[in-house]
């Protein structure tokens, strides 16, 4: 679970992508939300990213998974 605020934002077609950044240091950790993984929820999935915008503080949980990238 991690909490802070989103730092900036990028929206695809099915995959939304989010730095967040808890005001420490500039580091940010990117947060992936995927389309399939709100298929059972009673909201749709773009109606749950819709007030989310820069500085937007939030709340998450999930899978930490380490990049390969750079």
């Amino acid at each position: 679970r991690v909490r802070g605020w989103i730092k900036s934002f990028r929206d695809q077609k099915d995959i939304k992508f989010f730095h967040l950044t808890d005001g420490q240091d500039s580091r940010c950790l990117q947060l992936v939300f995927l389309a399939e993984n709100f298929k059972n929820t009673s909201k749709n999935y773009d109606s749950i990213f819709k007030d989310i915008s820069f500085n937007t503080s939030i709340e998450a949980s999930g899978i930490l998974v380490q990049s390969n990238h750079k």
